[in-house]
């Protein structure tokens, strides 16, 4: 124990001549108090020092208060359903749907193809005759059943020619341009060609003018020269070849050429040549 204490309690309380053993129960009883007077002597201390340090704190508060900008409300974020009726109307300049394509990257404008009437369409392509060949200018067809309802015209605008044991039921009468001398068909691959393996085909210069019909009855069409043909030949490919160079004339006869079952035949058949010449 401190020696100063011990010194004032034997002063204070006249016990210098108290043995030990008292002297420390009378401590005992007496520090509580003497504390407790040592802290009321030294609380104006205390709380002075407790006043310096709040205001020194409060000073400091102040100062930061000052300098650090306040913090913006949060922004509310509208969670009802209901829609805005401030919502700002759009721009004219800017557009209102799709993606902003960036400049320069514009897609070049389509340009859709020229269309065909269904009358351009069906028609019969453009003959022009090469060097050297022969072009079907226009045509037709008469039939021993044109004009009633049991006529059945070939597909595509083509050209029948049928006979059946060797009596003519078709034949087609056409006008050539250019400056060949054969004449060069494919069939109608559309056509149902009947017997085309065994027909047998003349080409004879038409005797009078007509004029581009299609399935008129046998008495309406055009007549032909019988002692004035060439017989066709059927190549290894199917088509078929009438060398006009042997027509008094040549190919381009004033009235045409007419297309017939070969003469003295006696086969069946019902074959439809292309519209369309070959070179």
């Amino acid at each position: 124990m401190n020696l100063g204490i011990l010194n004032t309690l034997h002063e204070d309380a006249g016990l210098v001549d108290v043995p030990d053993d008292v002297l420390l129960s009378q401590i005992e009883a007496r520090l509580p108090r003497y504390l407790l007077e040592r802290a009321r002597a030294r609380s104006p201390i205390v709380l002075a020092g407790l006043a310096i340090w709040g205001l020194a704190a409060f000073g400091v508060s102040n100062s930061d208060s000052s300098t650090t900008p306040a913090l913006a409300a949060p922004t509310t974020v509208a969670t009802s359903s209901e829609p805005s009726t401030s919502t700002a109307r759009p721009s004219p300049a800017t557009p209102t749907t799709g993606t902003p394509r960036p400049v320069g990257l514009q897609p070049a404008p389509s340009i859709a193809p020229p269309s065909l009437s269904p009358t351009a369409a069906s028609t019969v392509p453009e003959r022009a005759a090469a060097a050297g060949s022969l072009a079907i200018s226009d045509s037709g067809y008469s039939s021993s059943t044109g004009g009633t309802p049991l006529e059945q015209e070939p597909p595509n605008g083509s050209l029948p020619v049928a006979s059946l044991g060797g009596q003519h039921l078709k034949r087609s009468f056409l006008h050539l341009s250019g400056n060949g001398h054969v004449l060069h068909l494919a069939l109608e691959q559309r056509a149902s060609n009947t017997n085309a393996d065994t027909a047998t085909v003349d080409a004879c210069a038409i005797t009078g003018p007509w004029t581009p019909k299609r399935a008129v009855a046998a008495s309406d069409g055009p007549t032909f020269d019988a002692s004035r043909c060439v017989p066709g030949t059927r190549n290894p490919d199917g088509t078929w070849t009438f060398d006009l160079a042997k027509l008094p004339g040549g190919a381009t006869q004033p009235n045409g050429i007419m297309l017939v079952p070969a003469a003295g035949s006696m086969t069946t058949f019902n074959i439809a040549f292309s519209n369309v010449a070959l070179p």
